[in-house]
Parts: C-alpha cells; sequence; structure tokens
C-alpha cells in the first residue's frame, strides 16, 4: 500500500510529531528523528510538530530546509500539577514521564497537528500516537524509540508509583502498536 502511494505522487507529505522541539537536536530522541528524516531528498515535504518542554510558553512555527518545516507548540495547562508532584513527591526522576502522558489531553497540540496535510503520519515514540486523526487514505507509521514500557519499568524501579505510571505506558505504547500500518524499531530486542 505504502509503495503504491509513494509511486504516484510527485511530493510526499510526511508529518511526524514527539513531545519536544527538534531542532537543534540535543540529545538520543531529537537526533534520530532528525537523522531519519531530514535528508530524504525534494520530492519529501517535512512538518515536525513537538512541544515546548522547557516550559517557555513560546509558539514556533519555522522552516529549517527547504522541504523541513518545524512547528513547536506551547506546553498545556494540564502538566503543570503533574509536573510539581513528579518535583516534589516522586523526587524528579531523570525522564519527564507526564509531559508525555499529558499530551493526549493537550487540544492546542492536537489541532496544530491536525491541521497539516500529510499522506503519511508517523509517531515518533508512541506518546502524541492518540492525537493523530487518521484519514482513509493515509499511512500511519509508529517510530519506536524504544520498547517504553520495559525503559520505564527500569527508570521507575523500586519507586512506589511504578506500576501506575507503567500500567499508562503499556496502554498507550499498546495503542500506538496496533493503530500503526508501520511500526520502525531500533533492535531486534525491542521489536
Amino acid at each position: 500500500m505504502l509503495i503504491n502511494i509513494l509511486k504516484t505522487m510527485k511530493i510526499i507529505r510526511l508529518l511526524i510529531s514527539d513531545t519536544a522541539p527538534l531542532y537543534p537536536p540535543f540529545w538520543g530522541g531529537p537526533k534520530r528523528i532528525w537523522n531519519l528524516y531530514s535528508n530524504l531528498g525534494d520530492r519529501f515535504d517535512v512538518t515536525y510538530v513537538g512541544i515546548d518542554c522547557g516550559l517557555s510558553k513560546k509558539y514556533i512555527n519555522r522552516k529549517i530546509r527547504d522541504n523541513f518545516r518545524e512547528v513547536i507548540q506551547p506546553i498545556t495547562k494540564i502538566y503543570y500539577p503533574f509536573r510539581y508532584f513528579e518535583l516534589k513527591a516522586a523526587r524528579n526522576t531523570v525522564f519527564d514521564i507526564f509531559i508525555h502522558i499529558c499530551v493526549i489531553f493537550d487540544k492546542g497540540f492536537k489541532q496544530e497537528l491536525n491541521k497539516h496535510e500529510a499522506s503519511i503520519l508517523i509517531a515518533s515514540h508512541p506518546w502524541t500516537s492518540p492525537c493523530f486523526k487518521i484519514k482513509k487514505d493515509q499511512v500511519f507509521i509508529y517510530d519506536a524509540h524504544n520498547c517504553e514500557y520495559i525503559l520505564i519499568k527500569e527508570i521507575l524501579k523500586g519507586r512506589w508509583y511504578k506500576g501506575v505510571i507503567s500500567f499508562f505506558v503499556k496502554l498507550i505504547e499498546r495503542a500506538a502498536c496496533r493503530k500503526a500500518t508501520i511500526i520502525i524499531v531500533s533492535s531486534e530486542r525491542d521489536k
């Protein structure tokens, strides 16, 4: 199906999303996204929609390359009580858990994400996958950087709230896998 779509199109529009700013790519997730999708060539028109996880409340819409646009949506206010919990009660993990879970409730992010035209939709990590409204003629790809359920259980080892958070992560990740036409994995183990 995907091959047939690509053959008939002059310009292939990709819409990619994740829960972080993309450019410049400073850490693993953004580096992977940038390296996979920024050099696709002139036949591709790429739009990346992310969240300003730095809490600066800025909307950004900028062209990074002739065929690559980055759109960053300010984070939702729903996030702040969860972040407070994470900083105080959870003693700040190295992984900002709640920004990933809260994106599902972010109406502004969903509106921004779904207003862009694309034939191929890519959820980079599972977090934004519930936010995509997939049309009949679109292909949905889940770009799995990790097996998030296994990763979160390891990160939260020994914490009293591990079971609750890992349960939600499992639900989100399972839904992304079931929704996807194609799943891209990083390793045989993750597969």
